[in-house]
């Protein structure tokens, strides 16, 4: 038996029958809310992969951004298509970086 990588069933998930029209409306404000969290990262991973474009996520951590980050990598959404954004939780005029206070 021939092992399949998750980024291949990921990107194979648009077109299924059911799970397809499950991805297209992703992309109405607010579904990806109503989807169970452990899903989200593979389910916008497929909704990248069918329709190309900028996604926003935020998360309530920098260790909660670093497991999206992950999980978008695994489901084969290259890293150098992934942004992070600072959090800004440090003051603005501490010398350490914001994520490490």
């Amino acid at each position: 038996m021939r092992a399949m990588r998750i980024s291949s069933w990921v990107g194979a998930l648009p077109k299924h029958p059911v799970l397809g029209r499950a991805i297209e409306r992703l992309g109405e404000p607010g579904v990806l809310f109503t989807v169970a969290a452990e899903a989200r990262p593979v389910l916008l991973a497929a909704r990248y992969f069918s329709h190309p474009a900028t996604y926003l996520v935020v998360t309530s951590s920098y260790e909660k951004m670093l497991h999206w980050q992950a999980k978008l990598i695994l489901c084969g959404i290259s890293d150098s298509e992934i942004f992070t954004l600072p959090s800004g939780i440090g003051s603005l005029f501490e010398d350490a970086n914001p994520e490490s206070v």
